[in-house]
């Protein structure tokens, strides 16, 4: 059930915030991330709201292939959020990566609508794409973003998003995650 469907929520207008960027070494992280993500293989069976092949929840442990480009990644992720905290909560803002999984969408394979509650943060990065693949959607802020390769979308881990059908033959190979507050 995503937050906002339970039944005490209240429609409420207020601006929220989807940080784009793109990682200044994409290009020599992309690729062994990539393997990493197709070596692990579908670990979850479509059973989650991705409904693509979809790598465990805990991609930087050391054992796992291309783990330093998943903590490359994870630190990025960290530095970002703690730099788009709101000024007042940054001396007590301790972001730490809770999940970081990878996903290959093949034609046909979507996300359903859902959140990350409770995470404070969650981000989508992109590691293969074209640009025939599908958007990230977020239908309450009526926001549709295309991926690019090395891009990372960082927002609220509370906002509703969905992926549609891919329709397009290039896979859809990107790594999702989430940050929360460490106390």
């Amino acid at each position: 059930m995503r937050l906002s469907d339970n039944k005490y929520a209240k429609k409420f207008s207020d601006k929220f915030p989807i940080i784009t960027t793109r990682l200044p070494d994409w290009q020599n992280i992309n690729p062994p991330l990539e393997q990493g993500i197709r070596l692990s293989g579908d670990k979850q069976n479509h059973t989650t709201n991705v409904k693509a092949d979809m790598t465990d929840f805990q991609m930087w442990e050391q054992d796992k292939p291309a783990y330093q480009q998943f903590q490359i990644l994870c630190q990025y992720a960290v530095d970002l959020a703690f730099a788009n905290a709101p000024e007042q909560s940054k001396p007590h803002f301790k972001p730490v990566i809770t999940e970081i999984w990878g996903a290959v969408y093949k034609k046909g394979e979507h996300t359903n609508l859902h959140d990350h509650w409770p995470a404070t943060w969650s981000f989508t990065y992109y590691v293969n794409v074209s640009e025939n693949c599908s958007p990230i959607v977020f239908p309450d802020a009526r926001v549709s973003l295309k991926p690019k390769n090395g891009m990372m979308c960082m927002f609220p881990g509370w906002v509703g998003h969905r992926v549609p059908k891919q329709s397009c033959d290039h896979e859809r190979v990107m790594v999702a995650g989430n940050i929360s507050h460490k106390p």
